[in-house]
């Protein structure tokens, strides 16, 4: 509905043109009146209504006074229909001055006001279509064009042409280019890989052009230019002087939060120095992109501007060699708590010394590589590998590293995990078979790991929930159970027998032989003569 503001000194009028006039049927909202043109003036400012049905007489400003003010000053789009008690053909030719129509004498029929409005209801909404689609082609060609000079050198007097024809009566006074960049899950695997990552994305790029259209229905000065599938540009113009830097992270904020909210999507956003001319949106916009490659340790779902972070300086030495073959042993001995452990600790050292984003991606594609190189090739687990360039390909923060790799590392861990428990199984009896061909020499549960091709510790682990016993706890039973045949069946000395079974020290053997028997050899010996 168009909004309609009734202006007169006499309350009764106003309140008959309330009354009479069916404003609602004839597509018009009453939006406020106003006994006086001052009172109007003010009223106008705030609300901006479509039409405005004034007095000629009134105090303090009176209804031409009025029309000359907001025709001037406040918006010359503003309609008026003037209402008399006189035929005075000066009021009318001084109206008509200002571009006004329709006059009105009082008493005004229902019939004749409903003419009015009708004709002003068909020609105020051709305008606003009309200057929806000029706003519309300026909106696109101020971001086409920004576009263009945010990629190279190029001549902004089509901008600056363009501009000022479509934002005269209001222009911006500072300007900022925001890059809005939505971050996709690169933990999960198989959203990456799949068609779904690039729908959202598609999702998401049709919310921005929505944002666009909203900003060329209001005409407000936001433009939105479509860097890649997951970065915008947002060219915003701020009528104030002075750099408001908590209004314009509104702004972005109100925007990007839904992204969030409604999509699953976390984003970033930097903000370049304000500038005062548009032939500085070059500076803008590479000053954001600095701030975007310098927001790699902030917060997700943040705004971070360019002075705050332009001092930033990274480190570029490499901190700790040893942190990934800490990883690589936490994968191999199976342990996804030391996995996540060492990386959350690695990475906040990371953050806290600032080390330089390209060293972090280096450390973490070793990992990758190295990870993928243990858990090899399998039927089943080659779709869920992150493959380096993935991680390489994207712009990542400090956060996604992180993620991504923890959960790569810990699916690596359970993929091993299930091929180890397979080799076991298939082993057991090879197992029991190489003890026992071997448990009269010093055998250890690494060199059995070498023949299974199974991590030593986390052998050690799945052979005493197979076997109920430790390793060696096992090699020990099964030289004593040879010992006590060899005591039962021969006349063998019991030293001799201790070095037959495996044990180079007497000693060691009386200590094992009593833990599992509760007797010492010779007393076995001669109950077992007994028997």
């Amino acid at each position: 509905m168009l909004k309609v503001l009734l202006v007169d000194d006499e309350p009764l009028a106003i309140e008959g043109m309330k009354n009479n006039i069916k404003w609602e049927k004839m597509g018009y909202r009453i939006c406020g009146e106003a006994a006086d043109g001052e009172e109007a003036v003010s009223i106008i400012q705030n609300v901006k209504p479509d039409v405005v049905v004034t007095d000629i007489r009134m105090p303090v400003i009176d209804g031409l006074e009025l029309i000359s003010i907001v025709k001037k000053r406040i918006d010359s789009s503003i309609k008026f229909i003037i209402l008399s008690g006189y035929s005075e053909f000066e009021y009318a030719k001084k109206a008509m001055e200002f571009g006004v129509r329709h006059y009105l004498l009082k008493p005004v029929f229902e019939e004749e006001m409903h003419q009015v409005l009708k004709e002003l209801y068909t020609e105020i909404n051709e305008e606003k279509k009309s200057q929806l689609q000029k706003t519309e082609e300026a909106h696109m060609s101020i971001s086409s064009l920004i576009k263009k000079l945010t990629q190279k050198d190029g001549n902004y007097h089509e901008l600056i042409n363009i501009y000022n024809c479509a934002f005269n009566e209001n222009p911006a006074k500072v300007w900022y280019y925001a890059l809005l960049r939505i971050i996709p899950d690169c933990a999960d695997r198989q959203y990456c890989a799949s068609s779904r990552e690039k729908e959202d994305l598609n999702v998401v790029a049709e919310y921005m052009r929505e944002i666009a259209n909203l900003s060329i229905e209001k005409n407000k000065e936001l433009f939105v230019i479509n860097h890649s599938a997951n970065t915008f540009g947002l060219f915003i113009g701020i009528l104030a002087e002075k750099p408001n830097y908590n209004h314009v992270k509104n702004i972005l904020i109100e925007i990007a939060e839904p992204i969030r909210q409604k999509y699953g999507f976390d984003y970033q956003i930097s903000v370049g120095i304000h500038i005062k001319s548009l032939k500085e949106i070059k500076k803008a916009y590479n000053t954001s992109l600095k701030a975007l490659e310098r927001s790699f340790y902030s917060d997700l779902n943040s705004v971070v501007f360019y002075h705050a972070v332009k001092d930033v300086n990274f480190n570029y030495n490499f901190l700790n060699s040893e942190f990934i073959n800490s990883v690589i042993q936490a994968i191999e001995e199976i342990d996804e708590e030391k996995v996540e452990r060492i990386i959350q600790r690695e990475f906040a050292f990371f953050k806290k010394k600032l080390l330089d984003p390209e060293i972090v991606q280096i450390y973490v594609n070793n990992i990758i590589y190295r990870s993928n190189k243990i858990i090899g090739k399998t039927d089943d687990e080659e779709n869920f590998k992150i493959d380096i360039s993935e991680l390489e390909n994207r712009e990542n923060s400090i956060s996604q590293l992180k993620k991504a790799v923890i959960h790569h590392c810990k699916h690596c861990c359970r993929v091993l995990g299930k091929k180890n428990r397979e080799n076991l199984d298939e082993n057991t009896y090879r197992i029991e078979e190489y003890i026992r061909e071997n448990y009269k020499r010093p055998i250890t549960i690494k060199e059995m790991s070498k023949e299974l091709y199974i991590n030593p510790v986390y052998l050690g682990q799945l052979f005493k929930k197979t076997f109920g016993m430790r390793f060696s706890d096992y090699v020990h039973q099964m030289r004593i159970d040879e010992a006590k045949r060899l005591l039962e069946e021969t006349t063998m000395e019991i030293s001799e027998i201790a070095r037959e079974v495996g044990y180079s020290s007497y000693n060691t053997f009386l200590k094992y032989f009593e833990k599992n028997t509760g007797t010492k050899p010779a007393d076995y010996k001669t109950n077992s003569k007994k028997v």
